[in-house]
């Protein structure tokens, strides 16, 4: 039994399986609007040479990226990611966030207990995601039930670095985010392109 934003009562653990990382980001972000609305909350965007999952910069000006992984394989995978340059030996991903080369906090977020906190650099944090169905109370319904997911820190990242974010970096998560935008916007207009004709076809 607990209690989440006043009006849940209860929460039944589901199964975690089948869980993709959109569901993972879309539930991350939802559950920073709400719990740090002050918060700037950026998914799936290029920072530097890497992609960031969800950058989520704080009101005081500190950046923490989460890496959102769903199998172990992909978890393994991300150790290996490098920086390339013409002229210098590249860089690894792990190697710039160790030196605060990136964000101040860098976190991995898994389904519940597919990654051991045993198995996390010592540079990173660790969240799982598990899926519940939470039990709530409202005057207009009466008690339902609705399925989310939740999220639990196994590790608190720690501080990478004490600069805060440039604004350099600001500026390519406002791009990144501006871009894609819009090519969801394109995307969704194509769609329903093809939802109208396909109706049109039938009448």
């Amino acid at each position: 039994m607990g209690k989440q934003n006043g009006n849940s009562i209860r929460q039944k653990k589901m199964n975690t399986n089948h869980m993709t990382a959109d569901e993972i980001i879309n539930a991350w972000c939802d559950n920073a609007l709400v719990e740090r609305g002050a918060n700037k909350v950026f998914p799936n965007v290029y920072a530097g040479s890497f992609e960031a999952d969800i950058m989520e910069l704080s009101k005081s000006g500190y950046a923490t990226e989460y890496e959102v992984k769903v199998t172990r394989a992909d978890f393994r995978n991300d150790a290996k990611k490098q920086r390339t340059y013409a002229a210098r030996p590249p860089e690894s991903k792990y190697g710039i966030l160790q030196e605060g080369g990136r964000v101040n906090r860098f976190c991995y977020i898994v389904p519940d207990g597919l990654i051991a906190k045993s198995d996390i650099p010592d540079f990173a944090g660790l969240v799982y995601a598990e899926r519940i169905s939470a039990g709530y109370y409202s005057h207009e319904k009466g008690f339902y039930s609705k399925e989310k997911i939740s999220f639990i820190t196994v590790k608190a990242a720690p501080l990478l670095t004490k600069e805060k974010i440039s604004e350099k970096m600001i500026q390519k998560c406002l791009e990144s985010t501006y871009y894609r935008f819009h090519e969801y916007r394109r995307r969704n207009a194509y769609r329903e392109y093809l939802s109208n004709n396909k109706e049109n076809e039938h009448k």
